[in-house]
């Protein structure tokens, strides 16, 4: 072989193209670790939206927007209408505050007058979760709350109420409550 083919056969193995190959391990070879750690991140957010939610993923702050209408019986006969504003708090270890803001007015029969009536109730509740659906006691209340169907990723809630109570003075009241999260 002369020193010119041995030249031409070295140069061309110094410069010949590597073989074109993708980022991260190449072919055959396990994607980089971020990758890997992102399509975890996505398949967890997906599972969440799908359903698949812990009581530990509720835990946070709600504000309450709702609506609730009553109707009273004799003695004292009235009608009410209110619009509710507030909060729900829900703490990790199965306890929380449901702070309920009524904004509305009530129509006394007994004396066909129609009063504004604003107030607020601070209620402290205990809680857990199961199959999609938060259980409440209202604490010092004597009573259940009520079961909060749980919307997608936790995010968004709702308890649709109707109770009847046949006392004294019989009264039906029918309330709506969704829950959105803030934090």
């Amino acid at each position: 072989m002369t020193i010119r083919a041995a030249f031409l056969l070295l140069f061309a193995f110094v410069f010949a193209a590597p073989p074109a190959q993708a980022q991260g391990q190449g072919p055959g070879g396990p994607p980089p670790n971020s990758l890997v750690a992102q399509v975890a991140d996505l398949q967890a957010r997906v599972a969440k939206l799908e359903g698949n939610i812990t009581a530990a993923d509720l835990v946070g702050t709600y504000a309450l927007a709702g609506i609730q209408t009553t109707l009273r019986g004799a003695p004292d006969a009235r009608i009410g209408s209110d619009a509710l504003t507030g909060t729900l708090t829900l703490n990790l270890n199965g306890t929380g505050t449901l702070t309920n803001d009524h904004n509305g007015a009530r129509l006394f029969t007994q004396f066909w007058a129609l009063f504004p009536q604003t107030f607020t109730d601070v209620i402290d509740i205990t809680w857990t979760y199961a199959n999609g659906v938060i259980s409440t006691t209202f604490v010092g209340f004597g009573g259940l709350g009520p079961d909060i169907n749980v919307g997608p990723a936790g995010r968004l809630l709702v308890a649709a109420v109707p109770s009847f109570e046949a006392l004294e003075s019989p009264r039906a009241t029918v309330s709506f409550f969704v829950f959105c999260r803030l934090k």
